[in-house]
């Protein structure tokens, strides 16, 4: 009786190491520039198709302070760069500083952000938030959409 259990043990944890040995579900993007102010009044997004068109985006939105030398990556066979523009808010910082979760389901990337809590007293202050995001291009997407999630 005491094989028989041993054996059924065995054998569920193989099933599940093998099942989650997959580096192909691990979608772990990297946020590389988040700010408050800059991003388009209406919520979308930008994949990008090379270097150029990376640095004139973020020019566009003036992010880089006197004196700030920022590194971008490069855009290659083994990333994504995305510039997602959360939209215009009256108030508070919308900025998006974690990804939760990642997963591309219907060729559409799902990013799973916390929800925005407010503190309280805030400057009453309009804000466009956008965020410079990097996905390893291992799964194909062509639309990327951000899901809230509490805290």
């Amino acid at each position: 009786m005491n094989k028989l259990l041993f054996l059924c043990l065995a054998f569920v944890l193989s099933c599940k190491t093998s099942v989650s040995d997959r580096p192909s579900q691990d979608l772990k993007p990297q946020i590389l520039i988040t700010s408050s102010q800059g991003g388009a009044e209406s919520e979308g997004f930008v994949i990008l198709k090379d270097q150029q068109q990376l640095l004139a985006e973020v020019a566009k939105r003036n992010s880089v302070e006197d004196g700030d030398k920022p590194g971008y990556p490069a855009i290659s066979d083994k990333n994504k760069i995305i510039i997602y523009d959360l939209g215009s808010f009256s108030s508070g910082d919308h900025r998006i500083t974690e990804i939760k979760k990642a997963s591309v389901e219907n060729n559409v990337l799902t990013l799973e952000v916390p929800e925005y809590k407010s503190g309280g007293m805030e400057i009453m202050m309009v804000s466009n938030p956008w965020m410079l995001i990097s996905v390893p291009s291992e799964k194909s997407f062509t639309s990327v959409k951000l899901t809230y999630s509490k805290l």
